[in-house]
């Protein structure tokens, strides 16, 4: 952790950052297996599922990932300098922005659905 000895603010922003990032991609998969019981999908459950208690826990994860997402790229104190601002919320807006840019523009042409017979070899199984 030598960064932090240069700039807790640097040290700041990488963690805050990479938890962001977490909590986002975390965030799009329960909300999507959410909307899609919701929507009355009977989804191909695996070793286990939550049973009666699953829309609770789901709608408890949903909310407490916003609540992460919203607070986490908040500064951690008071008041805010250039030396304390936790620069990982509009890094990680341009990072989200630049990919959907990149999306809209050249990645849908590239993009091949993968299948279950490319990603698993008959050979390998």
């Amino acid at each position: 952790m030598l960064i932090n000895i240069a700039s807790t603010s640097a040290i700041y922003a990488i963690l805050s950052l990479n938890n962001l990032a977490l909590c986002t991609s975390y965030l799009q998969i329960v909300g999507s297996f959410f909307i899609y019981k919701i929507r009355g999908g009977q989804p191909a459950w695996g070793p286990f599922k939550l049973g009666r208690w699953g829309y609770a826990i789901n709608i408890y994860a949903i909310c407490f990932l916003v609540f992460i997402i919203i607070w986490l790229p908040f500064p951690p104190y008071l008041p805010v300098t250039g030396e304390n601002m936790n620069y990982s919320g509009p890094i990680f807006l341009f990072i989200l922005c630049a990919a959907l840019i990149d999306w809209f523009f050249w990645g849908h042409k590239r993009f091949a659905v993968p299948t279950k017979r490319s990603v698993f070899a008959e050979e390998d199984l």
